[in-house]
């Protein structure tokens, strides 16, 4: 028993140290990426909120990666400290054998182990995924307007038919990028819209009248964000018929169907206010 209690001791020094070394890495980091991003401020849409929102999303990939490190610097301080402090005189004089601390260290190991690699297949890739599309669905159409732009400024030279074929592929890129960031955002608050309504739905004890009437203004700004989703999607798939390649765009459209078919049903369950 006193072994055992001298294990978990140890386990939770290293994983205090750990976790301490963790968020002192990840908040430089921030700071780094706060400081590069304030060059976009003010770009579009791009606003202070959605600055910190991409910063924030950005930090698993940062954790992933600082893993390896911070887990060897925190389990050296700890062992270090403990040293200095005679700790391992007495761990030894209390019954936990070499053996004991080497399984202690192993099993810590395995522990974080697992937990970089939940970060490295689940969660930072879906930070990284969800963060340019929540902080900033317009960025790829700048991007692509902006090299539209740069090109118009280019003398047409020899050739000014294969110029003028480049800028109205181009332009036929943004204005698709541009549709699909105003499906996000709209699928976006078609999902905020839900969440409230569900919300509301099962917080209160009693549904008297001020409850059912709050209850029905939600239920009418979900139908107008399903409206405004739909009809963003809808457009996405017009702007599609500008894409050379017919057969992607037809994948496009397929998932754009099932997107909608989703959002249909989601809508008829929040319908039910009984």
């Amino acid at each position: 028993m006193r072994a055992r209690t001298i294990e978990l001791y140890l386990a939770r020094q290293i994983f205090a140290a750990v976790g301490f070394v963790l968020l002192g890495f990840l908040a430089l980091f921030a700071f780094f990426d706060l400081i590069h991003e304030l060059g976009d401020l003010g770009r579009g849409n791009y606003q202070l909120r959605q600055l910190f929102i991409f910063v924030l999303l950005s930090l698993p990939a940062h954790a992933y990666e600082l893993f390896p490190v911070v887990v060897l610097i925190g389990t050296l301080y700890v062992l270090a400290h403990l040293a200095s402090n005679s700790e391992f005189t007495v761990m030894r004089g209390s019954g936990m054998s070499p053996l004991n601390a080497a399984g202690v260290l192993a099993r810590t190991g395995v522990a974080f182990v697992v937990l970089t690699f939940a970060f490295g297949e689940w969660i930072a890739p879906g930070a990284e995924e969800a963060g340019p599309a929540v902080a900033r669905p317009d960025a790829a159409a700048e991007d692509i307007e902006a090299r539209l732009e740069a090109l118009m400024k280019l003398d047409p030279g020899p050739d000014p038919g294969r110029v003028a074929m480049a800028r109205e592929a181009l332009a036929n890129a943004a204005a698709i990028v541009r549709k699909e960031a105003v499906a996000v955002r709209e699928g976006i608050a078609f999902n905020a819209a839900r969440e409230a309504l569900a919300q509301h739905m099962h917080g209160a004890a009693s549904r008297s009248g001020p409850w059912v009437s709050k209850a029905i203004a939600l239920k009418k700004a979900l139908d107008g964000a399903y409206f405004n989703y739909k009809f963003a999607l809808d457009g996405f798939a017009v702007q599609l018929d500008d894409v050379p390649d017919q057969d992607l765009a037809g994948q496009v459209r397929a998932r754009i169907d099932a997107t909608l078919e989703h959002a249909r049903a989601a809508l008829a369950r929040s319908g039910r206010l009984g």
